[in-house]
């Protein structure tokens, strides 16, 4: 009885302290239990789940069991479906399952998106691209399953030459294609059922599977033939991987995950994957036991320590360290969350240079794994292979260790060598934290690439902006100056260093071409009102130096790929010449048009003249009927040959008067016409004529030359009103391609016969010289001139293949300078004709359609002896000639007429009679009608309207040669 109290004594001492352990445990339990975070998902990531539910689907395999597999009612089950179902509860969220029966459209699914979670899948690089991969859940070995009689502790080495079949798609392919120690004929079958019965049947030596799926479809479906011989040195670490489209559901199933008790976990591992490799005791299992070990050192220590802080009542202290413990291991654990998932590529190193870790942004940037580099003295003959370079690393990164401050390593740049042999250009630094250091990779590979193109593209700008012969400026949203290229640099008068950084207002001044006053630049307007472009326009450009040049501008807006304004491009040029070949286009076609009027009027004015003079001269040799008739008559033939002087300035300006080319001495119709002129012109104007030779030969027409100086001499005079001195010269000069390039003259080099004409008078305002030789431009008052004289000496200027100068200023005279093509040499110069009446005999067919013409000319020709044949058109004169052709001695022919005009009826004539004499009488004709009649044989011409002195000593030329 006392030996049972006793053991009863000592049971109430045993358990005494056994009950206030319990309740201290208790205690801990419900304090740190009411601690623990309640929220585990953040508020986005409710948000974003919620919203995306319906989007949300898991896709599992049928054919993977028991890690993945369908049952009979084609409901997702094995290990993966526990953990997910285990990580919904964690999160309180259900995913929409899909039961897909293809692996590699199961990838492809996960590759697009469509399929959001993929539960039970091995990470690899190639994975990784477009997936996120959670921590593992399982790890089963790969091994190697044959029939019964291949033996046991086989290698893949054992197989070399020999077909080992792996599922297409899974990660056993990549590994045995991979495989560099032995040649192996890899065989790809569609699922773990084929490849099993592929080895069963003998058509492949080996499959190599996870242990787990091999073991359950070797038990589940009898298959007594097959067994494993071997292992591998590869393992299937299970995760769960998302699609990188959802990077918000990642983290939840990893929280969801890292929240799953690690028993619950290890419970379900048990259920579905039971069977194992007889290869002695892992490096897991043994890290466990370890773990396990110091577990229960801890435990007992804690117990001890809880029991002696209890008798000492620290209770307090307890719990500090208890809170202290969790919140290191919160730390811990959010350490290695945020190390994991960086996307920076991370590595852990230990003081003796071990690798502890390194994240998944270093196996997908570089492709090393742990096991690749197990130390840092493994990693630089990897990360460089070549001797020199990797001493080179080795010294930079050993004095960046020894010059670093505070823990902190200065990054560096440093070329590594990845696994795949790719070479990328990595930023290393590190930190130093107690006994580990945490060394950072950056990889500015793309980014050098990228500034490389950048400066490439830059460099091309410029050589492309240097080249363009449009000038370019270039600002900021400011219309700050960014650039302008060489053409812009010529046109504002700013070089780059000076203009780049200043406002365009002041490098870029724009004046109205015909107001004078400031406008605004179109960079402005883009500016304020936000519009696409600017209208492209006409402005005159102020430069630097003040110098005006007339532009033509354009504007518009440089946005990025937002199509945000980030600057505007303003592209110009000069059209100064430009404009000036317009107006001078213009300038043609006006004196074209006015030249073509001035011919119309021209002709039937000359006929009409031609009759009056011709009607008063045959007036003049009747008897007089009254004492004053013959002043009468002699005024009606003045005022009719000062008419035809009109007209003659008329088609010198419209180059349509006929032309008598012929040798001859310059000075000669330049004397006459300062002769004339001396007798008409106010004494108080001098004249001073200077001739430096007395012969200067040239091709011209005698008539035309004199008129033109004429006009010359009177324009001076009437330029000076109160008197002053008009300074006539004639000289040879020779014209060298310098001086003609440089001047406005369009001759070719070679000698000419100069005529220069100077006066002292008013002078030519700059703002009327470009208009002087336009046909009835005259800033005379009304009725003192007809803006004909400059415009018929221009006409008569470029009919004799000459060109004219002038130079003035207002207030200073004018000069004009004359240039005439000198002959070689000229054996006949041509010589005023005499006023006598020549009487001759013998018939002339006159053919005109003015009856006016024919009934004067008639009369004209009856007096001085000859008889008439008339014609009043073309076709009628052909038809006559063909009758009378022998008869007649020449032929009197209008160039204008209506059915067949001068030209084609001199041809018919010719075709009658190729001896025919024709004489052209015309008010005008064009120089090739004109030409190609002389060419065939019609070598006499007079001018409309004529005297009868005139036609009398043509008629005689003509018939007697």
């Amino acid at each position: 009885m006392s030996g049972k109290r006793a053991k009863y004594k000592f049971l109430q001492q045993a358990v005494k302290p056994l009950f206030l352990i319990f309740l201290l445990l208790t205690f801990f339990y419900a304090a740190f239990a009411g601690t623990e975070e309640t929220q585990l998902l953040s508020s986005d990531e409710k948000i974003w789940l919620k919203k995306n539910a319906a989007h949300l689907q898991l896709w599992f395999n049928d054919s993977f069991p028991p890690l993945e597999f369908a049952d009979s009612n084609e409901n997702f089950t094995g290990l993966g479906a526990d953990i997910i179902r285990l990580i919904e509860k964690e999160i309180g969220f259900t995913f929409q399952q899909v039961l897909c029966h293809d692996w590699n459209m199961h990838l492809a699914a996960l590759q697009s998106g469509k399929c959001a979670i993929a539960p039970t899948i091995v990470e690899n690089e190639e994975r990784s691209r477009y997936a996120y991969f959670s921590s593992a859940y399982a790890q089963v070995p790969v091994v190697i399953i044959a029939t019964l009689n291949s033996g046991s502790k086989k290698t893949l080495k054992d197989f070399a030459g020999k077909k080992v079949a792996a599922v297409e798609g899974y990660a056993t392919e990549g590994y045995l294609k991979g495989f560099k120690e032995a040649e192996i004929e890899v065989v790809t079958v569609p699922d773990v059922t084929e490849g099993l019965q592929a080895v069963a049947f003998g058509q492949v030596d080996a499959y190599v599977e996870n242990l787990a799926v091999a073991s359950y479809y070797i038990s589940h479906h009898g298959i007594s033939n097959l067994k494993v011989v071997g292992t591998t040195d590869f393992n299937f670490v299970f995760r769960i991987a998302v699609s990188k489209k959802y990077p918000l559901l990642f983290s939840a199933i990893q929280k969801g995950l890292d929240r799953v008790a690690p028993k619950e976990i290890d419970k379900a591992r048990k259920q579905w994957i039971t069977l194992r490799v007889e290869r002695g005791m892992s490096s897991e299992t043994v890290q466990l036991l370890k773990i396990t070990g110091v577990f229960l050192v801890v435990l007992v220590f804690s117990l001890l320590l809880i029991s002696i802080l209890l008798k000492r009542n620290l209770n307090d202290k307890i719990i500090k360290l208890q809170a202290a413990q969790k919140e290191a291991s919160k730390n811990e654990l959010r350490f290695r969350s945020l190390f994991m998932q960086a996307p920076l590529p991370l590595v852990e190193v230990d003081s003796d240079s071990h690798v502890l870790s390194l994240n998944h942004s270093f196996e997908e940037t570089f492709g090393y794994r742990v096991e690749d580099s197990p130390t840092i003295d493994d990693w630089w003959p990897q990360a460089y292979p070549d001797s020199a370079c990797r001493h080179d690393a080795m010294e930079r990164w050993a004095k960046a260790i020894a010059a670093s401050e505070n823990g902190r390593v200065k990054a560096e740049e440093y070329e590594v060598t990845c696994k795949n042999g790719q070479k990328k250009i990595i930023m290393i630094g590190a930190s130093i934290i107690g006994d580990r250091l945490l060394a950072s990779f950056f990889n500015i590979t793309e980014r050098l690439k990228a500034e490389q193109a950048l400066r490439q593209n830059e460099e091309n700008l410029r050589v492309t902006l240097n080249a363009l012969g449009e000038a370019v400026i270039a600002t900021d949203t400011r219309g700050i100056v960014s650039r302008i290229n060489p053409a812009a640099e010529k046109l504002t008068g700013w070089k780059a260093d000076a203009a780049i950084g200043r406002p365009l207002s002041e490098i870029y001044r724009l004046i109205d071409p015909l107001s004078h006053q400031p406008i605004e630049n179109p960079v402005t307007g883009i500016i304020d009102t936000q519009a696409d472009s600017v209208p492209t326009g006409n402005a005159l450009l102020v430069a630097a130096d003040g110098k005006e040049y007339l532009i033509n501008h354009s504007c518009a807006p440089i946005k990025n790929d937002a199509c945000e304004l980030i600057g505007l491009v303003l592209v110009f040029r000069d059209i100064t010449e430009e404009h000036a070949l317009q107006e001078q286009l213009r300038q043609s076609q006006k004196m074209d048009a006015i030249g073509q009027l001035a011919g119309g009027i021209a002709h039937d004015f000359n006929n009409m003249l031609a009759g009056i003079i011709g009607a008063a001269e045959l007036l003049q040799t009747l008897p007089q009927q009254a004492p004053k008739a013959a002043d009468y008559l002699k005024t009606i033939i003045e005022a009719s040959t000062r008419a035809s002087y009109l007209t003659a300035k008329l088609l010198a300006f419209a180059r349509k008067q006929p032309v008598h080319l012929s040798p001859l001495n310059i000075v000669s119709p330049l004397r006459e016409a300062v002769e004339l002129f001396q007798r008409t012109v106010d004494k108080r104007i001098k004249i001073k004529f200077q001739v430096d030779e007395e012969t200067l030969p040239i091709i011209g027409d005698f008539p035309q030359l004199q008129s033109a100086f004429l006009n010359l001499l009177l324009n001076s005079s009437q330029a000076m009103p109160e008197g002053g001195i008009i300074a006539i010269s004639a000289q040879k000069v020779y014209l060298e391609k310098p001086f003609l390039a440089s001047s406005q003259i369009e001759l070719a080099a070679g000698h000419y016969a100069r005529v220069e004409v100077n006066d002292t008078g008013c002078g030519i305002p700059a703002r009327h010289l470009p208009h002087i030789f336009e046909p009835f431009f005259t800033t005379k008052a009304p009725g003192k001139g007809t803006g004909l004289g400059l415009a018929a000496v221009f006409g008569t200027m470029q009919q004799h293949a000459g060109a004219i100068d002038v130079c003035s200023q207002q207030g200073a005279g004018a000069s004009f300078k004359l240039f005439f093509p000198i002959i070689a040499q000229s054996e006949t110069l041509e010589k005023p004709g005499s006023h006598d009446v020549i009487n001759g005999s013998g018939t002339v067919m006159l053919v005109d359609d003015e009856p006016m013409i024919r009934f004067v000319a008639g009369n004209i020709l009856a007096e001085l002896g000859y008889k008439t044949i008339e014609a009043e058109n073309g076709l009628q004169a052909t038809e006559i000639f063909r009758q009378n052709h022998e008869l007649v001695n020449l032929v009197v022919l209008d160039m204008v007429m209506p059915n067949m005009n001068g030209k084609e009826c001199f041809f018919e004539l010719k075709k009658i009679d190729p001896a025919v004499k024709v004489l052209v009488s015309s008010g005008f004709s064009g120089d090739e009608d004109v030409e190609a009649m002389k060419q065939a044989g019609a070598r006499w011409f007079i001018r409309k309207p004529f005297t009868a002195t005139e036609l009398s000593q043509a008629i005689a030329e003509a018939i007697r040669s």
